[in-house]
């Protein structure tokens, strides 16, 4: 008999498979729990639904347009964890990662999203401590798995309790999801739809906190700012994106973070 489903790894994609092909082979090296993917594709057209296809432990769902990063809401569906890990299809996650997201959630049940700590490389928050700055590559051509694990091994046991971001990634319960309805999908391609999930569970009383081992690394948007998008696109949708996220809350991205912490667990 199999062990149940601990962990759910749910995301959503489009025309990114060198960074799929990244994440995956990260979920397979360094996953322990038991665990399932399921995958939202948005109608890709660069051989990732084909790829998808192929692979025999994954769930997918080949979508024929895109929904953008509310499609994660579809891939959710067809998850059966206990608990849901939602992440960008631009990561790759480090040892560790899902038995200290797990652990924390189950230590808390449904009053919390768990966050993992975000390595990135320099040059897209400057100098805003949201993030742990380095650079083990900045797209799939110039990734140095090997440099970046060594970096690992140097901050997995420090304490980071001044950086904070919003919730994306994030592990809870697959209640917990159910009762924060999922993204919203007023939200498209998707910018600062993670703004507006952690204010809707921040009403419910479920609060953000970081978990000190769980660590990512994070290529930063390059999968719509690279290939699907221009920079000035990409501005725009950020730009539009934060106006509903204020017109639907009455917060900007500053004062939700204000609000948070106020109240954060941790």
């Amino acid at each position: 008999m199999k062990p149940a489903i601990s962990i759910s790894i749910c995301l959503c994609c489009w025309n990114d498979l060198p960074y799929l092909k990244i994440l995956f082979g990260s979920i397979l090296k360094n996953t322990s729990v038991p665990y399932e993917i399921c995958v939202y594709d948005n109608g890709s057209i660069d051989g990732t639904q084909e790829w998808l296809q192929k692979q025999l432990n994954i769930k997918y769902i080949l979508g024929d347009k895109n929904l953008g990063t509310t499609a994660v809401n579809k891939a959710i569906q067809m998850a059966v964890g206990r608990n849901i890990l939602w992440i960008n299809s631009d990561m790759y996650l480090l040892p560790g990662y899902d038995k200290e997201l797990t652990k924390t959630v189950d230590k808390y049940k449904g009053s919390v999203l768990v966050c993992p700590y975000i390595i990135e490389p320099q040059g897209f928050y400057g100098k805003v401590s949201k993030t742990i700055v380095h650079d083990s590559g900045d797209t799939h051509k110039n990734f140095n798995e090997t440099d970046l694990l060594k970096f690992y091994d140097t901050v997995k046991n420090k304490s980071y309790v001044d950086i904070y971001d919003y919730t994306h990634p994030v592990c809870l319960t697959k209640e917990t999801w159910d009762r924060i309805e999922g993204l919203d999908e007023d939200y498209f391609p998707g910018w600062a739809v993670d703004c507006q999930f952690t204010y809707d569970a921040f009403c419910l009383g479920i609060k953000p906190i970081k978990t000190g081992k769980a660590f990512v690394y994070h290529f930063v948007s390059k999968t719509l700012k690279g290939t699907c998008f221009s920079e000035e696109e990409s501005a725009k949708m950020c730009s539009d994106g934060l106006k509903l996220f204020n017109q639907k809350t009455g917060l900007t991205h500053s004062s939700l973070g204000q609000l948070i912490r106020q109240g954060e667990l941790i």
